[in-house]
């Protein structure tokens, strides 16, 4: 019952996360269901490398870019806030971060994300630098993990690996992103 499910939710946030700045977005396409709470946008880093990732996974699935245990090794510190950084996964696109970056910026357009810009990640300096932070929704990020979970139920094991990834990342952490990794994986 989806309308008991948004009083849990809308009380859980209200009693639990008051102050906080947080969202929630639910979808369930198969009943033409969404349900979205305090939707605005997120400017944190762990949320924006969600949509590289999921470019990656894309991109390994397409035969553009290679699965490899470096790749997903890097994949895993980004969520540990070690080096390497988003910054480096971005620059594992082209070996260019400016290239990467562009090409993360089109497929976000192209995935057509209403509520989400990448702009720049920590380490980015110089001329390339853009002043604006990243925004992302909550609704962008549930539907860009479940494009990652989509792909690991077609038989697609980089991507099987990169939702465990997500899935195990500490969700006090990562909030929302390993959330619905969490939800998705059934962990």
């Amino acid at each position: 019952d989806y309308t008991s499910m948004e009083a849990a939710v809308s009380d859980y946030c209200e009693n639990s996360m008051s102050g906080a700045n947080y969202s929630f977005y639910f979808a369930s396409p198969e009943e033409d269901y969404e349900f979205e709470l305090n939707s605005h946008p997120s400017r944190a880093g762990a949320s924006g490398r969600i949509f590289v990732i999921e470019y990656i996974v894309d991109a390994v699935r397409k035969g553009e870019m290679q699965s490899s245990e470096d790749l997903l090794n890097i994949i895993r510190t980004t969520s540990t806030g070690e080096e390497p950084s988003s910054y480096s996964l971005v620059e594992q696109i082209t070996g260019n971060y400016a290239e990467g970056l562009d090409r993360v910026r089109s497929f976000v357009e192209q995935m057509g994300y209403q509520n989400t810009s990448i702009n720049r990640f920590n380490g980015e300096s110089g001329n390339n630098a853009v002043n604006s932070p990243n925004q992302t929704s909550a609704r962008d990020t549930g539907i860009s993990i479940s494009h990652i979970y989509e792909a690991s139920q077609n038989g697609n094991t980089f991507a099987s690996d990169v939702l465990e990834i997500l899935a195990s990342e500490s969700s006090s952490k990562k909030g929302i992103a390993a959330e619905i990794a969490n939800h998705f994986s059934g962990s």
